[in-house]
């Protein structure tokens, strides 16, 4: 018996067993991190509260399902008919488990290295540390139960992008998910997926390093097969390239805000751990390069210092006050208190997110009256914001030799035992620091009573005086906050962005540590906008966007939903007043 030519056509029919499959494309990339990336796992590290994810060799992953969530999560844009959706991508009906299907999209496991070329797995040394509050409205402190530790994967480093997508159908424009598949590869190549999690908070910013291999398989002939197995001299596969398996342009939905600015004082924030020979250090964070790091503004800072004023904005306009957290009992009632400050200011919410408050199920005993919730029962059920802001870092990297020294790991110039050290730094290593725009700063408590220092209260801080930094970069998802459009919620929130950005602009919000002590104070020399509703132009004055009539539609949106929610306010109080004259009668 003699076998086929390898001209002759393999037949593909209904009467082929399994799930049927005439092409496959391939993608193999590398991702390279812009920002931090955190994926949480059951990485057992004692120092932080949310560990990352390691595979059974104990390196540093990012599983196969965090990529295909958020590639999935991407896809809803371009892909609007959700049976399209589910059937390539799988879906699992809660209510028959036998109408399922599998996902077309197999998505690898990604390995995180510290580069592409062979792939070095990434230390775990470089792993860093960042700590996550929240701030109560009322007492500026931290809030009860909102301090937490978060194990990141620093910036510069790799993860490895393999994707493979099973076609049915013979022809590429056939199958919506070849289309699918080249907008989920341009919007990776514009940093417009991010992985993760905290991604409006600054982490999880990812970018298509070079170009990636595309190939498609096809296993309609004997060729083909061959191909794939790798078994001909000369293969049959065509590379291909994102542009050419179609799309539509991924940044359509983004408004993307470019903020250029320079300190008018010292901006930071504090790292969490104490140095060696200065008490408080700026925070920072790895940069490409596997010793050199870069002061860093995370994200998570930048974006609570724009909600602090955006709600002190619509407090003001609508006559709102925040809770106070010392009304209620000690325990889980505070946290509760807290997100109650967060879920008061709807415009707000739209913008920055929120976590809202939990449904409550039904009693057991009661199961045809649900339970009473504590706070106003009509307040939203918020998620994820539709604002983001990138981490910012400064320009001029810093040696890791030079920081290690500043945390005691070692003090240039002597061999003398560390606690000799303690008093100050060398002039060597302070020297460098000046080059870098840093100088040392003592300072100190005075004794209320005495008049002189207070026993104990004399520290030191690390000022970054002439640093430089990188523009701000917001980003705001338009498809998310489109969704609050019934709630008249969008072009309100759009008019509170500008209100912020037009505050930063006059100098009215300080970044980072310490701003209520001379800290923070920044200098805007120009804000670029791209992506305005209505406008396809960029924006490089906000001056200039404020004159465009689309913004005075934002502007009588933000006017209207000012008056609908004062008349409410007006109305609970009256109703307020009355059961208090009637409670006053009874008595």
């Amino acid at each position: 018996m003699s076998l086929p030519s390898v001209d002759t056509p393999v037949r593909v029919g209904a009467a082929r067993a399994g799930r049927p499959m005439v092409r496959r494309l391939r993608v193999r990339g590398w991702l390279r991190l812009e920002t931090p990336l955190h994926v949480g796992g059951l990485g057992g590290d004692p120092s932080v509260d949310l560990a990352l994810a390691v595979d059974g060799q104990s390196r540093l992953y990012v599983p196969g399902t965090s990529l295909a969530g958020a590639l999935r999560a991407f896809a809803a844009r371009s892909v609007t008919d959700e049976d399209v959706l589910d059937g390539i991508w799988g879906s699992v009906p809660q209510n028959s488990s036998d109408a399922g299907s599998a996902s077309r999209i197999i998505i690898h496991d990604s390995l995180v290295t510290a580069d592409t070329e062979p792939g070095t797995p990434l230390p775990r040394s470089r792993v860093e540390a960042r700590s996550g509050i929240g701030i109560d409205r009322v007492s500026g402190t931290v809030a009860h139960g909102f301090l937490y530790g978060r194990a990141v994967i620093p910036c510069g480093t790799y993860l490895r992008l393999e994707i493979d997508l099973e076609s049915p159908v013979k022809e590429r424009s056939a199958d919506p998910a070849t289309a699918m598949l080249g907008t989920l590869l341009l919007a990776l190549a514009g940093r417009g997926i991010r992985l993760g999690a905290a991604r409006t908070r600054g982490l999880g910013s990812v970018v298509l390093a070079g170009k990636p291999e595309i190939v498609e398989q096809r296993f309609d002939s004997l060729d083909g097969i061959l191909d794939a197995l790798g078994l001909v001299t000369a293969p049959a596969t065509i590379p291909l390239t994102p542009k050419s398996l179609g799309g539509t342009d991924p940044d359509a939905d983004l408004l993307r805000v470019e903020i250029t600015w320079h300190p008018a004082s010292p901006v930071m924030v504090r790292s969490g751990v104490d140095g060696f020979a200065i008490a408080a250090l700026p925070l920072v964070s790895g940069v490409e390069g596997s010793d050199q790091f870069a002061l860093v503004l995370p994200g998570s800072s930048i974006k609570g210092a724009l909600r602090s004023h955006a709600e002190s904005i619509e407090r003001t306009a609508r006559g709102v006050d925040a809770p106070h957290p010392l009304t209620v009992a000690a325990g889980p009632a505070r946290s509760e208190r807290f997100r109650a400050q967060l879920d008061q200011l709807a415009a707000v919410n739209a913008l920055f997110g929120s976590a809202g408050k939990p449904n409550k199920p039904n009693k057991p005993d009661k199961p045809d009256k649900p339970d009473k919730p504590d706070t106003d029962d009509s307040a939203p059920r918020w998620g994820v914001g539709a604002l983001g802001a990138d981490d910012c870092y400064s320009t001029r990297p810093i040696s890791g030799k030079l920081w290690r020294a500043l945390n005691g790991a070692h003090v240039e110039g002597t061999t003398e035992a560390p606690e000799k050290k303690r008093a100050g730094l060398q002039e060597k290593t302070r020297e460098r620091l000046k080059r870098l725009g840093m100088d040392e700063a003592e300072h100190v408590a005075i004794d209320r009573w005495t008049g002189g220092a207070a026993p104990k209260r004399l520290f030191s801080t690390l000022e970054p005086h002439h640093v430089e930094w990188q523009p701000l970069k917001l980003t705001v998802d338009l498809r998310r906050l489109r969704q609050f459009d019934q709630d008249g919620l969008d072009k309100p929130a759009l008019a509170l962005l500008l209100l912020v950005l037009r505050d930063l602009s006059a100098g009215r919000v300080r970044l980072g540590h310490g701003v209520n002590r001379g800290h923070g104070d920044i200098t805007v020399e120009s804000i670029k906008i791209n992506g305005f509703p209505a406008s396809t132009k960029t924006y490089k004055d906000l001056d200039e966007l404020l004159a465009e009539p689309a913004v005075a539609e934002c502007a009588q949106s933000w006017r209207d939903y000012l008056d609908h929610n004062q008349l409410d306010h007006d109305q609970v109080n009256h109703d307020q007043l009355d059961r208090n004259q009637a409670d006053g009668s009874r008595a």
